[in-house]
């Protein structure tokens, strides 16, 4: 056998073989390279989903502490919990904490709490109490010293001059999931609604990860980038084609997949310190229809400008066109949010129907802000 057929013929061995592996991880995939949907699964319909409360699985206070020192003092926080609508609200050891006013909606299992964290506030914790007759449910909540490098100012342990983004920034864009694959061990997880990896599959996961930008941030220096703009890396738990970031389940955890919020606080770290800044890309205008609040919404009012009946719709939208896994990018101090060109699949409108949405928004951008500075 000549070399030109020989190189042939390991190469369609070497195919037959990657093609084979992925099956032996549930027989999720079938032989079409475009691949949508694991075999199984269905694709998402629209749906009307009421706000009339159902069983909560998991309480939540988001966000899950906030600051001391923002210049903006006042804060909504989250709870959501068992039938709580008609429980009165105080605080306790709350010292320069006061407590504004309480919002209840449609859903019994939501409360948001305007709170104005004063000048006089210290890191430290206090209770937001929940009392009705002899009923208390008590939630601790933390309030931790904001990051100076959270400022406009330049960090002296940075070798950034100028944290803000300006004209004169080359900004590299990376979608982690399609750049390096710096740690196997994260690469899936039986808890979560999709598993595996197949880089043989343009719509499916591929490994990328937050150490793997890390491992090249060299890369980034001898290109000369001065700004890295990372797709979300919140948590995507959805049960496909979520390897763009843009189906976001949980807006304050990094998808484990990637990382952890530790390790994308690393990240920003170690590119401040290569002169390198970091965009986060955080949306709001959509999310995954696995997020927990989609499943038990707060309201079905929608209280904006525009005003009408919230109705969530639950379906597949435009696909943002897959990049094939090459390597990537990360870094930096300035954050952004943006409209996404094209929305993910699947899809939901973001928890817009909250009494005053762009506090709750607002907060959740600052408080990745500044949990990553």
């Amino acid at each position: 056998m000549n070399r030109p057929y020989l190189l042939a013929f390991c190469f369609a061995i070497f195919s037959l073989l990657a093609c084979k592996a992925p099956a032996q991880q549930g027989n999720i995939y079938d032989n079409n390279p475009e691949q949508r949907l694991p075999i199984g699964t269905e694709k998402v319909k629209h749906r009307h989903i009421p706000a009339t409360g159902g069983k909560v699985d998991k309480v939540r206070v988001e966000p899950p502490f906030w600051f001391t020192g923002m210049a903006r003092p006042e804060l909504e926080v989250l709870i959501y919990d068992q039938n709580i609508k008609d429980y009165e609200v105080s605080l306790t050891n709350a010292e320069g904490v006061k407590l504004v006013q309480v919002y209840r909606v449609e859903n019994p299992n939501y409360l948001f709490v305007e709170l104005e964290i004063g000048p006089g506030a210290k890191p430290g914790k206090f209770n937001i109490v929940l009392k009705k007759g002899s009923n208390t449910k008590t939630y601790p909540y933390e309030l931790r010293q904001k990051n100076s490098a959270f400022s406009s100012a330049p960090n002296p342990q940075s070798a950034i001059r100028n944290p803000q983004l300006n004209a004169s920034d080359f900004i590299y864009l990376i979608m982690p999931d399609r750049f390096a694959n710096g740690d196997p061990t994260n690469d899936s997880y039986p808890d979560m609604t999709q598993v595996g990896v197949n880089r043989q599959k343009m719509y499916f996961r591929h490994g990328g990860d937050l150490q793997g930008v890390m491992n090249h941030l060299d890369y980034f220096t001898e290109l000369g980038v001065t700004a890295l703009w990372l797709n979300p890396v919140m948590e995507n738990n959805q049960p496909y084609e979520s390897y763009h970031g843009y189906a976001v389940t949980d807006f304050y955890n990094i998808d484990k997949r990637f990382g952890s919020n530790e390790l994308y606080n690393k990240l920003v770290d170690d590119c401040h310190a290569s002169g390198i800044k970091v965009i986060m890309d955080i949306i709001f205008n959509h999310c995954g229809n696995q997020a927990w609040f989609i499943h038990d919404l707060p309201s079905r009012r929608l209280d904006s400008p525009m005003g009408g009946t919230y109705q969530a719709r639950l379906s597949g939208h435009h696909q943002p066109r897959p990049l094939p896994s090459r390597l990537g990018q990360g870094t930096g101090e300035q954050r952004l949010v943006r409209q996404p060109h094209a929305r993910p699949q699947p899809a939901a409108p973001p928890p817009c129907q909250l009494p005053h949405p762009e506090h709750h928004l607002v907060d959740g951008l600052l408080w990745a802000g500044c949990l990553s500075n």
